[in-house]
């Protein structure tokens, strides 16, 4: 790792580290939580532009990441979910009806940010979906996986919206006439895609269709959407998902 990167990442946790502060009122954690989200996304981008330019090497790999129940399909979901948001793709390994294992293919910068961001982000949402109960009749694991659904969608719409402000910001930065961000961050996709057909040739995609019921999506779109990025907890990731 490089100095620049090394500083870069011990920013992000600076960040990540006063928003764990109890004692914050919720607008100033959103606010910690909001910076982090887009320095994340500067610390990519900024990698891509480097490596397009030579600078700095960084290929396309695969990250192996093993999945556990309960909820294996939604936790896989999520991994999907935030992989996409940062130009990488997966495919899952299912045994019977539970999903083992996802791999994602992408770029090294970007693979460490969906390991990163996935570690922190399940937990969180582990932590707080076991709080929370449904109203009425539904059912507490229909209630869940809505929740569940809802928090996810919630973090890849945060997701989107940080990778393109920090697109426009760096094309604000760059000389005149020189390639846009969008492009060279299209370029990279496109080069992922292609290691991904190659490396998993006639792997067809399928849908996965959520039930969304009342609160449960609602309470879970507000959890996301004020998430909070720390990998402080990464020591203790052991207890959801292990590295292959």
């Amino acid at each position: 790792m490089t100095q620049h990167q090394d500083r870069m990442l011990r920013r992000i946790r600076a960040l990540l580290a006063h928003a764990e502060d109890e004692h914050l009122d919720q607008k100033a954690r959103e606010s910690y939580n909001e910076k982090a989200s887009l320095l994340i996304a500067q610390y990519g981008i900024d990698q891509a532009l480097l490596a397009e330019s030579g600078r700095v090497s960084d290929k396309i790999t695969q990250l192996s990441l093993s999945i556990d129940n309960p909820y294996s399909h939604d936790k896989a979901d999520l991994l999907s979910y935030i992989a996409h948001g940062m130009r990488c793709r997966t495919v899952r390994y299912p045994r019977g009806r539970t999903i083992v294992r996802v791999v994602v293919v992408g770029y090294q910068t970007d693979l460490d940010r969906v390991e990163l961001l996935y570690t922190s982000l399940l937990l969180q949402s582990t932590s707080q979906m076991t709080r929370v109960r449904p109203a009425g009749h539904v059912s507490t694991a229909v209630y869940r996986r809505s929740w569940l659904l809802g928090f996810r969608t919630a973090v890849l719409k945060r997701l989107l919206a940080s990778e393109k402000t920090a697109s426009t910001q760096a094309d604000q930065q760059c000389p005149s006439g020189s390639t846009s961000t969008a492009l060279v961050l299209r370029s990279r996709e496109d080069r992922v895609d292609i290691a991904f057909k190659d490396a998993f040739p006639g792997l067809r995609n399928t849908k996965r269709h959520s039930s969304i019921v009342g609160s449960g999506f609602s309470h879970g779109l507000a959890a996301g959407q004020r998430a909070d990025l720390d990998d402080k907890r990464l020591a203790n990731r052991a207890r959801f998902i292990t590295r292959d």
